[in-house]
């Protein structure tokens, strides 16, 4: 089962529910403004879970969507995680956490990453989070292959897949299935057939962002095969995925945000905004491999060390 936010956060999580398939629709700028609004009610609500998803919504929408006023993409992603952790960690919300530490870990180099999602993995693997486990063991197959450990990390990816499919999380199903087409040493077929699973998956639950990515991808290792035919039909694909991303922004009224609109207010309204898809093909997480803070680094390690302490607490 997929993760929702309306169950356990009210109508201000229904918001936030509609960013988060916005985000995934590729439809950026209308994502940001249901979640920056969620954040904003989350806020003068004084519900400091609500404000850590938000927080988290907005790191992974920077992706489609760089607001306003915004230079570091890399600084802005990081700073949404470090405000979501501190309040998962005050809160005690452990699953929270996980997904924070997860996203965390693109914003660092290789060693605190995998330190990161050592603990991201140990968390979910504590509390029964399947699709956690599946992500974080993804995440660590994916910095292997970048340090060249290329059969490490698809043991790590080939585990996340069963797991995810086991979880039924197609969301994590999809997202998994390509990081393995990526790193997939075998038959052309056989990478193939985690491409095509992933995107079954994805025009299933219409997300149209990691579709287009996940095609010109694919388009990109056709040409590198001297496969120009197969190239040809995943641009045209990619193409007719634009022109859906458009068309919705098209049919989606803008509704300005002001202070007095309710959550069920603006749910009604059918949309806010409008975008085409923004930077899609941009990969954040090559983007953020080897940006080195000082002070990011020093909160890390001092996360982890804290990490580390808390679940010697509770083993015993």
């Amino acid at each position: 089962m997929d993760f929702s936010y309306d169950t356990v956060l009210g109508d201000t999580g229904q918001l936030l529910t509609k960013g988060r398939q916005a985000r995934r629709q590729g439809r950026g700028r209308l994502a940001y403004e249901w979640l920056h609004r969620a954040y904003e009610l989350f806020r003068q609500e004084g519900n400091n879970q609500g404000s850590a998803y938000a927080a988290i919504e907005m790191a992974h929408n920077v992706q489609s969507f760089v607001p306003q006023g915004v230079t570091d993409i890399f600084r802005y992603r990081a700073d949404g995680c470090m405000e979501a952790i501190g309040l998962f960690r005050e809160s005690g919300n452990e699953s929270g956490l996980a997904m924070a530490l997860r996203l965390m870990s693109t914003c660092l180099p290789n060693a605190d990453a995998r330190a990161l999602l050592e603990r991201s993995l140990t968390i979910c693997r504590r509390i029964g989070d399947a699709a956690g486990v599946a992500r974080a063991l993804e995440a660590l197959g994916a910095r292997m292959c970048i340090e060249g450990r290329q059969d490490a990390g698809m043991r790590h990816k080939l585990e996340a897949v069963v797991v995810a499919r086991a979880s039924g999380n197609e969301e994590a199903i999809a997202d998994i299935c390509v990081s393995v087409a990526i790193s997939c040493d075998g038959s052309a077929s056989e990478r193939l057939a985690y491409f095509e699973e992933a995107h079954r998956l994805f025009r299933s639950r219409s997300e149209w962002g990691p579709l287009y990515q996940s095609l010109m991808l694919c388009a990109g290792l056709a040409c590198d095969d001297a496969d120009f035919r197969r190239k040809r039909v995943y641009l045209h694909e990619a193409t007719a995925v634009c022109r859906k991303i458009e068309d919705l922004e098209n049919d989606a009224p803008s509704v300005r945000l002001r202070a007095d609109h309710a959550p069920t207010e603006l749910l009604e309204a059918g949309g806010i905004g409008a975008s085409g898809l923004a930077e899609a093909s941009l990969r954040v997480d090559d983007c953020f491999v080897g940006k080195d803070p000082d002070a990011m680094i020093r909160f890390v390690r001092d996360l982890v060390g804290k990490t580390e302490d808390e679940e010697c607490e509770n083993a015993n």
